[in-house]
């Protein structure tokens, strides 16, 4: 039998395998904030939210740190990484949107893609050009002064770096969070560490 937590809408199962901690990592001068590094549950369970449309998965994945997001990025505004209007339409919902919706911090949407582009597709080099992929409306960063992109992977991050680039040169500070990274992102940052 499957016994459900009381405000949450997740399996207490589900729940152990999102054992968290904040970490931090640097990609080119982008300070990047995740909770955990990817692996076969955390592949189960952004399968089962985004392609099964499992919306309730949604909430959780911030949950246990809404508290230090709130506290950490006071007086940021949150872009989050764009997809595809033809992914949000087919999953009928924003999947970042979801996961964000109980942090209390004003979300601006300026980030889109022009054309569909699926990443997990393409080869690194082809991961590395994104930004021609991306447009930016920058009206809305007016008496704006820190910026968090919000996403829920880091794979290579391209998507992350190319928002940060056309972010940057309109306010005076940018970071990411993002919910799991890559384990080779992290190997790098280790062996400089040591």
């Amino acid at each position: 039998m499957i016994h459900f937590l009381q405000r949450r809408d997740v399996c207490i199962r589900c729940e152990r395998k999102l054992s968290l901690e904040k970490k931090c990592l640097v990609i080119q001068n982008l300070k990047v904030h995740y909770f955990i590094v990817y692996n076969e549950q955390i592949e189960e369970l952004l399968y089962r939210y985004k392609e099964q449309k499992d919306e309730a998965c949604g909430k959780l994945f911030f949950e246990n740190h809404i508290g230090w997001i709130k506290r950490k990025f006071k007086g940021y505004k949150i872009i989050y990484l764009p997809s595809s209007k033809e992914k949000i339409e087919e999953r009928g919902f924003h999947h970042l949107e979801v996961m964000c919706q109980r942090i209390s911090i004003e979300k601006i949407h300026i980030l889109s893609k022009k054309n569909k582009v699926l990443q997990k597709h393409q080869s690194k080099e082809n991961r590395a050009n994104i930004l021609k992929h991306f447009e930016i409306d920058v009206s809305m960063l007016k008496n704006t002064d820190n910026i968090l992109l919000v996403d829920d992977v880091c794979t290579t991050g391209g998507s992350l770096l190319a928002a940060h680039t056309l972010v940057l040169p309109h306010v005076a500070k940018v970071e990411a969070l993002v919910f799991t990274v890559s384990a080779h992102l992290i190997e790098p940052q280790r062996n400089k560490e040591q």
